[in-house]
């Protein structure tokens, strides 16, 4: 096992080989983004849930805004460039993903090159800004932010959420959502052509979305392996192995990857091998995890704790793709059952979805991250309420900040753990009588 940096704490250790290998690829990640002129390609700077395949199609690689806020917070220096945001006029409230960012963006341009605190040499040097008007209000204020420091084209495109009870009083509807989706991917791929000069590809486009699907679903087939028990995928590592999901799917790389993860868990599975031989509860982690202490869910193991999470699962397989038109299959698969990390707009009655789950991976209680400044996870509140009613087990609800390392307390947190432990036990003592 590889220990990684993961905050005031304990560093994170991680379970699986492939999760040590995480630290490895995320370098040469950044150094590809950092040197992708050299290579003959373009850095968009972007947001969670872009059409990355669209961008990739035009060999341009995508630097996520937000994902480079954990990236900072494991190595420390989240707190520091949120501090310069601040220093700006951005509000301590705004959510510290964004303000990881502008404080990072900040000391590029007064410095005229890659900040040397920069981890990983820095996010790249963008040639544009393509954001995804969903999810979050700073998906389409990001750009306008940004701007203030880098002086590159921008393009903002909306998608549409679809609320679960219209697909279920009216399945049909879900067409007007895509062909809505379609129309603004064509104006996508018109800016992509201007800002790169290259013309759209559908057979380039069609190999991208080959490797997106592949790498999708082996991801989705491996996460089905924290059914087994003992589980060999703990959450320490599963907020580990997500990350090239996230950053580089449609590319070989990814999918070579998740094929790696699926052998080992498949071995780990059948030979009932886990992160912990004999757990003693089994506690679902919903939501965002504090980045910069990681080592939380060490400290939960040594308690005989196996934690469980679905916060980056890349969700239901996809089966039967058309690819006849590219482009309109990025839009279809936009609106299937999965994650919105992977591009999903077809919103799930959460509460229900994670009792379910509480219910099928037989769980013994829910931890909950109040990430104070993300307006997703306070937007939660009401899921977390109905979570506590319908899923019969103990849910605890903690407060910190997902990267902003200056509202933590350790001790504090520590503290809530074990009370929570003694509850659940207690729990499980009145259900077993």
């Amino acid at each position: 096992m590889v220990e990684e940096k993961g905050g005031q704490g304990r560093p994170s250790i991680k379970a699986t080989k492939a999760a040590e290998q995480i630290s490895q690829l995320r370098r040469w990640h950044y150094d590809r983004l950092n040197h992708a002129q050299d290579y003959g390609q373009f850095v968009a700077l972007s947001m969670i849930g872009v059409a990355d395949e669209v961008l990739r199609s035009f060999d341009v690689m995508v630097s996520l805004g937000e994902n480079y806020g954990p990236v900072c917070a494991a190595k420390q220096v989240s707190g520091y460039f949120c501090g310069i945001a601040e220093g700006d006029g951005y509000s301590v409230d705004l959510c510290s993903y964004l303000r990881t960012g502008m404080g990072y963006l900040s000391r590029l341009k007064e410095a005229g090159d890659t900040p040397p605190e920069a981890p990983y040499g820095g996010m790249g040097k963008p040639d544009m800004i393509v954001a995804p008007a969903i999810f979050c209000d700073g998906r389409y204020k990001y750009p306008q932010a940004a701007r203030r420091y880098i002086d590159v084209p921008s393009f903002v495109y909306d998608m549409r959420d679809i609320p679960y009870w219209e697909i279920e009083k009216d399945p049909q509807s879900i067409y007007r959502y895509i062909d809505y989706y379609y129309e603004r991917l064509k104006e996508l791929v018109a800016f992509l052509e201007r800002v790169t000069g290259k013309k759209y590809d559908p057979d380039r486009l069609s190999e991208c979305v080959d490797l997106w699907v592949k790498g999708h679903n082996l991801f989705h087939d491996a996460c089905e392996f924290r059914k087994s028990r003992p589980n060999p995928l703990p959450s320490q590592d599963s907020f580990a192995v997500c990350f090239p999901n996230l950053n580089f799917k449609g590319t070989k790389e990814c999918v070579d990857y998740y094929q790696m993860l699926y052998n080992e868990l498949k071995y780990m599975a059948d030979n009932k091998i886990g992160a912990i031989q004999d757990e003693k509860y089994r506690i679902f982690w919903l939501g965002l995890p504090p980045w910069f202490y990681l080592g939380i869910f060490n400290y939960l193991q040594d308690n005989g704790v196996c934690t469980l999470d679905r916060t980056y699962d890349p969700g239901d397989r996809i089966e039967d793709l058309d690819l006849s038109d590219p482009l309109y299959a990025v839009a279809k698969k936009a609106y299937a059952w999965f994650w919105f990390g992977s591009g999903q707009m077809r919103r799930q009655n959460m509460a229900k979805q994670f009792a379910q789950f509480v219910e099928e991976y037989e769980v013994d209680g829910v931890i909950t991250l109040m990430a104070t400044t993300c307006r997703m996870s306070t937007g939660m509140l009401h899921q977390r309420r109905l979570i506590n009613e319908w899923a019969g087990v103990p849910v605890l609800n903690l407060e910190a900040d997902m990267v902003d390392i200056r509202t933590f307390s350790e001790a504090h947190i520590k503290a809530k753990l074990d009370a929570f432990l003694e509850t659940i036990d207690a729990n499980k003592g009145r259900r077993a009588g």
